[in-house]
């Protein structure tokens, strides 16, 4: 298991993610995601934290499973998708899981804990769930360098160990493949906390036709435990803090102090962070 130290959840200046998703999977419940549901839902969160999720369309999602030599026939999940008018806020409803995801993150604790809670707190009384079988928080980091780089230069050309741990930054640390390098990326996953994991995807990427690293990062945990609505909030909340503590050990400190706001990291581009 990696040695985290205690996250920082400082807020940060304006924090800015292309995608913050949670998801919770629970035990397949018997009630289907019904014209009532999606109004007790959305009447819900109107009145607790002034959300309108007034847009809503039919979900159908195709799984396809493949085994050794075995396939298994694709299976249909069917759920109810709501969506604010503005596009801030997603939430989607099955029987089988719940999640919400933002274009527009900005404070865990301040912004999207609230909503997400009383998510948690609708699906629980409306549709009862018995077991929570996989709770998990996924950030979607497009970090720009803290220094102002020419419009179209090689995203794979740009330093990047001077601002990622240089395990991800790869070949940016390898002056002779660095000469040729095109674009590269990797995954991995790391056991980030007690019975928590996190998948990382990262490599350079192009944003707004300038070089930036993504640094995908999915923490997740199975506890395969009896739903109650106050410990799967209290989940999240431990997966935000193993997510944030391991993001702020996979980058620099220059990185860092970029993010922070400090004058000493020098440049104007911003970065995106997680809380």
């Amino acid at each position: 298991m990696l040695k985290l130290p205690q996250a920082d959840h400082s807020p940060l200046p304006s924090p800015a993610l292309p995608l913050v998703v949670a998801q919770a999977r629970y035990s397949p419940v018997r009630a289907e995601v019904t014209a009532e549901v999606v109004a007790a839902i959305q009447h819900r969160l109107r009145e607790t934290v002034a959300v309108d999720l007034s847009r809503v369309a039919p979900l159908m999602s195709t799984d396809i499973v493949i085994g050794p030599g075995v396939t298994v026939p694709p299976q249909v999940q069917h759920g109810m998708q709501l969506s604010a008018e503005d596009g801030q806020w997603q939430a989607t409803v099955t029987p089988e899981w719940v999640s919400l995801e933002t274009p527009s993150f900005r404070s865990y604790a301040e912004d999207f804990r609230p909503v997400w809670g009383e998510v948690l707190g609708a699906v629980s009384d409306a549709l009862a769930p018995v077991t929570v079988m996989r709770a998990g928080l996924r950030f979607v980091n497009v970090l720009k360098p803290p220094v102002e780089l020419a419009a179209g230069a090689p995203v794979a050309t740009c330093g990047w160990d001077r601002w990622i741990r240089g395990s991800l930054a790869g070949p940016a640390g390898d002056e002779w493949l660095l000469e040729g390098a095109l674009a590269y990326s990797q995954q991995m996953l790391v056991e980030s906390g007690q019975g928590v994991r996190s998948g990382v995807r990262s490599g350079p990427v192009e944003n707004e036709d300038r070089p930036a690293f993504l640094l995908d990062i999915d923490t997740f945990s199975e506890p395969q435990a009896v739903w109650a609505v106050d410990d799967v909030v209290a989940l999240f909340e431990r997966l935000n803090g193993c997510g944030v503590a391991l993001f702020q050990e996979l980058v620099t400190p220059e990185m860092l102090n970029h993010l922070r706001g400090s004058e000493a990291a020098g440049g104007h581009v911003r970065g995106k962070d997680l809380l």
